[in-house]
């Protein structure tokens, strides 16, 4: 995992997001 890269982050965060929808579903 690469913290220097934004892209990485952005790409977490997206995971965390879709994470939370699956899981309200």
């Amino acid at each position: 995992m690469f913290m220097s890269d934004p892209n990485s982050k952005a790409l977490r965060k997206l995971q965390r997001k879709s994470a939370i929808i699956l899981g309200t579903t």
